[in-house]
């Protein structure tokens, strides 16, 4: 499974805790997180060298998924440098606290409140 988000992502603590119960459950593990990058930052800010990086990443897993075969790991990237540095796939989060914050969303959108 290939995930990639921003710190800044509205579902980051979500992508996170699918990151871990996946891996949890077997499932291989390709995750990458961009420093102070938001949602769908590839496509909002093209011309930045870490959308590059983000695009190239998910052709080059596409083709170790078929190549060579895919080994857990996860990245931090930094925004300003692109420097890569080793994450653990792992949360002190739960998904009592992921569902708590996604229904408190749903209920801002559901008054007319825009997230924030």
């Amino acid at each position: 499974m290939y995930l990639t988000t921003g710190e800044l992502e509205l579902l980051v603590d979500e992508i996170t805790l699918l990151a871990v119960k996946a891996a949890e459950h077997g499932v291989t593990i390709v995750w990458e997180q961009y420093e102070a990058m938001p949602h769908a930052f590839p496509m909002a800010f093209p011309d930045l060298e870490t959308s590059g990086r983000c695009i190239n990443a998910v052709g080059h897993f596409a083709r170790e998924c078929v190549e060579s075969g895919v080994k857990n790991r996860a990245t931090w990237i930094a925004k300003a440098t692109g420097e890569e540095l080793p994450m653990q796939i792992s949360t002190n989060l739960t998904w009592e606290y992921a569902l708590a914050r996604m229904v408190n969303a749903q209920l801002r959108r559901d008054n007319g409140h825009k997230n924030r």
